[in-house]
């Protein structure tokens, strides 16, 4: 069987790609229905300006707040100069005169909040990012009525990816392995495949990890009552009792060898034995497996048997982590607020920046205990308001560290320091002739101050 991997870097690895600039945050602290503008060009930001169907009225913009410009003889790239704004141009919590963009940045110009996305030409997201839960779409990929499950929110290119790719391995036979990060949605992805399938047995989940292996044979093809002791009645196991339906195999990476060969058996010929039975019988069981230890290197190393992988790996997909996808971090902690029944988050603009920048290592699920939290603690009637003063510490010091540092001078009359020179370094991909126009220097400038950093070209 043939696997196919999805994978987040799928969906910025052309190099025909174009820029996107998705308005996280407004001065009335609402959160929008994101707008997303095209790049194409010379674009500026500017006080009272008219994006239909949205006119940005901020006072704290300036009249020519920053312009972002398409610099195509030097690769394609794009360039954000401040304009010499009042209240200065911020990427990623840093003051910046110029810096080339890249996808994932996010852009603090007065009280709005911007990300940078990229898209393939041709798999441009739409205009505006409305909320639509997975559990929504058919298996076309149209909308439907349920509106069961609202813990998975996407909008842009990656979500919306993602979202297409269950709509369309759901109603087939395949085994699914589902990779990423702790926290990213394994399981609902799961249930999602399931709920999409058609299958008419119900959906089982176990955690792989947490099975004694002792117990694994038991746990999974059952037992006759008196197999072994305090066997004092028949049990199914999970197998059968997931007849017609889909198995999710959670942590599937964590199961010790010998069970791993008791599976196997079972994905060869599709027939369980309970333990003290001499009779077999065949069940239909879709199985959908997840992880997120690294289980490719482990199949090579020998700690995860080689053939178990290719018979759960029909169709791999990786689920990216919250921080490659910035743009549905607004819009996903107002979907999980109304699961709270709050109709309405205000967020300050510092509270967005802070929640969008942040690396989020629990992803999603630390998401949802955030925004559980907010709405306890914090709820007035059927609205939230949160300011940076809501926010845990580590959420809300890289904003404060901003706000009470001196006005950075221009970059053209300044030494980087290392993390600064190191972004510019990435964004350009140690382009060095890039590097020396952003700070107006020599070459031979930055190849100092690389040596002086200790940074070597990769």
């Amino acid at each position: 069987m043939q696997s196919q991997t999805i994978t987040h870097s799928q969906a910025s690895s052309s190099g025909n790609e174009a820029l996107w600039l998705v308005l996280l945050s407004t001065p009335d602290g609402l959160i929008p229905d994101s707008l997303v503008l095209p790049l194409t060009g010379t674009f500026e930001v500017q006080r009272n300006q008219s994006w239909k169907p949205r006119k940005l009225s901020d006072p704290s913009l300036s009249r020519h707040h920053f312009r972002i410009t398409a610099v195509k003889h030097l690769g394609g790239l794009w360039e954000l100069e401040d304009l010499d704004s009042k209240n200065g141009t911020f990427v990623n919590a840093r003051r910046v005169k110029r810096h080339f963009l890249k996808s994932g940045d996010v852009i603090r110009a007065g009280d709005c909040v911007f990300t940078v996305l990229s898209a393939p030409l041709g798999n441009e997201p739409p205009t505006q990012l409305f909320p639509v839960p997975l559990s929504s779409l058919g298996n076309n990929g149209a909308l439907a009525v349920d509106e069961e499950d609202m813990e998975w929110i996407g909008f842009g290119p990656t979500s919306r990816g993602i979202r297409e790719q269950l709509c369309r391995v759901a109603p087939t036979t395949l085994p699914v392995l589902l990779l990423g990060e702790t926290g990213t949605g394994k399981e609902v992805a799961a249930r999602a495949i399931h709920r999409l399938s058609g299958r008419l047995g119900e959906m089982n989940s176990v955690n792989c990890s947490a099975v004694p292996e002792s117990l694994f044979e038991s746990t999974f093809f059952g037992h006759r009552k008196g197999a072994f002791t305090g066997a004092d009645r028949d049990e199914k196991g999970l197998l059968r009792a997931t007849h017609k339906g889909t198995l999710f195999l959670d942590e599937v990476g964590e199961m010790p060898l010998s069970a791993q060969a008791k599976l196997l058996r079972f994905l060869e010929d599709g027939h369980v034995q309970s333990v003290g039975s001499t009779r077999s019988e065949s069940v239909d069981v879709r199985i959908v497996s997840a992880t997120n230890a690294p289980i490719r290197r482990s199949s090579t190393e020998g700690s995860f048997r080689p053939d178990l992988l290719a018979r759960l790996d029909g169709f791999s997909l990786e689920l990216p982590p919250l921080r490659h996808r910035r743009e549905d971090i607004p819009a996903l902690v107002s979907g999980f607020a109304s699961k709270h029944e709050v109709r309405r988050v205000e967020l300050s603009p510092d509270a967005t920046e802070a929640i969008v920048l942040d690396d989020w290592p629990h992803n999603v699920r630390g998401l949802v205990r955030t925004v559980q939290r907010w709405c306890e603690l914090e709820r007035q009637g059927d609205a939230v308001s949160i300011g940076l003063c809501h926010l845990p510490n580590a959420l809300g010091d890289r904003i404060c560290a901003r706000e009470e540092a001196p006005d950075v001078p221009s970059a053209r009359r300044r030494k980087p320091d290392r993390s600064e020179l190191l972004s510019v370094l990435e964004s350009c991909e140690f382009n060095i002739q890039l590097v020396a126009r952003h700070f107006d220097k020599d070459r031979k400038q930055v190849y100092r101050w690389m040596e002086q950093y200790g940074i070597d070209r990769p």
